[in-house]
């Protein structure tokens, strides 16, 4: 999951407008915070990390 969510995110970089590449670096996030998680769902805190990948990525 985590490669996934990698890969997701370095498609971003290359398309940095994409809204299709956000969403699929979110879907991918939330997939692998799921795995690592007890409850089997991303935390606030996970939503955030991801937000903070986010705004690093595009600006």
């Amino acid at each position: 999951m985590l490669e996934q969510y990698e890969s997701a995110k370095s498609q971003l970089r290359q398309n940095p407008g994409s809204s299709q590449a956000r969403e699929a670096m979110l879907k991918a996030g939330r997939e692998y915070y799921s795995c690592i998680r007890e409850g089997g769902a991303p935390t606030i805190y996970d939503e955030q990390a991801m937000n903070n990948d986010m705004k690093a990525i595009t600006g």
